[in-house]
């Protein structure tokens, strides 16, 4: 059986939850619906300076591709009206669950198509000398469990980002969280105690605050995976698709969350919809603080680690102690490293976050 394009009428390719669709008119709903992001929820204004997360995976890379096609492109061939100065930023380390060296290339690649500035960390000295004291330090065999690899990743990727945007005078950043990552984020946060912060992580635009003066906004929070995948393989860009087999040896509670939600998909295509329309109805605390280990915004399930201290040294070798706030799932993480592993990444995370705060150095 035939189907056709629900707009065009013309052979459909993609069947996607808004009706068949050929390539062409599945690409331009996709775009359409990023730039109308931005535009309806603030995300950026004309003439912003703003910069993207690019990691090298499908979806930053169609958030790269869809950004320029944005900027650059219009069916009437008209110039678009919107109007960026955009800088990828891409974390070129290398860690136990973070190798980049094979997605360096596909971003230069974007890059260079769409005349975007490329930022990396090993530009910046800072950057790599917080990496030297965290990652080369550290003894990656205290980490039990599979979770804290990836969420330990995530939140020091996240620092180094926030840094490298405000060494470039970029005070948005734009990064490649979908639906199906928001919802990742939601159901983990349930599950590890954190259901405070779930009002933040639903919003496309960085309410936090939680990286002081850049805000790390989420353009493409409502497109799926399957649809990021989709266009990225039919742009033919350098795309692989990503392993969702899961072993024992690499489960952890993001792997095996997102392997739910797929699989719950398959049978209930409304899931990801509800998950973010239900969960869109929490309502903002007015009053709130940040976990200094994770910096997600914390309530009343906050634990001020009172008898700890963290001595952070200064441009003047000064010494200052720091009384920490942990949420509740940086709680049972301090318990399952060693106090030593623990308190080495805590102080260079908040050293970082003094830099960021007060716009200083690193070192």
């Amino acid at each position: 059986m035939v189907h056709s394009c629900a707009k065009c009428q013309q052979r459909a390719t993609v069947y996607d939850v808004g009706g068949s669709k050929c390539d062409f008119c599945f690409q331009q709903a996709i775009i359409h619906n990023f730039k109308t992001t931005i535009s309806r929820k603030g995300l950026a204004q004309f003439g912003d300076s703003v910069g993207v997360a690019a990691s090298g995976g499908y979806s930053s890379q169609a958030l790269v591709d869809l950004l320029g096609r944005s900027l650059f492109e219009r069916e009437d061939g008209k110039t678009s009206r919107m109007k960026l100065k955009v800088t990828l930023f891409h974390i070129d380390f290398e860690s136990p669950l973070h190798s980049s060296n094979s997605n360096i290339e596909v971003i230069q690649s974007l890059a260079a198509k769409y005349s975007f500035r490329l930022c990396t960390a090993r530009d910046n000295h800072s950057c790599q000398q917080l990496w030297r004291e965290t990652f080369e330090r550290i003894a990656w065999k205290d980490f039990k469990d599979t979770s804290d690899f990836e969420e330990l990743s995530r939140i020091l990727v996240y620092r180094m980002i926030a840094f490298l945007a405000q060494s470039q005078g970029c005070k948005i950043v734009f990064d490649g969280l979908s639906a199906h990552s928001v919802c990742r984020n939601i159901l983990t946060s349930i599950s590890s105690g954190n259901g405070f912060a779930i009002p933040f992580e639903v919003s496309p635009a960085d309410i936090s605050g939680r990286f002081f003066d850049v805000a790390i906004h989420h353009p493409q929070y409502d497109i799926t995976d399957r649809q990021l995948m989709r266009y990225v393989w039919i742009r033919k860009i350098d795309f692989v698709a990503p392993n969702l087999t899961l072993s024992r040896l690499t489960a952890s509670v993001d792997s095996l969350t997102m392997s739910f939600l797929k699989d719950l998909e398959e049978q209930h295509r409304s899931t990801i919809p509800n998950i973010l329309r239900t969960s869109s109805k929490v309502a903002v605390p007015l009053q709130f603080s940040y976990c200094s280990f994770c910096r997600v915004p914390v309530g009343s399930n906050g634990k001020l680690v009172s008898p700890l201290t963290w001595k952070i040294h200064d441009k003047k070798d000064n010494e200052e102690k720091v009384v920490t706030r942990l949420c509740k799932a940086c709680q049972h993480r301090q318990r399952r490293m060693s106090m030593e592993t623990f308190q080495l990444f805590l102080s260079s995370l908040m050293a970082f976050d003094k830099a960021l705060e007060y716009k200083e150095d690193y070192g």
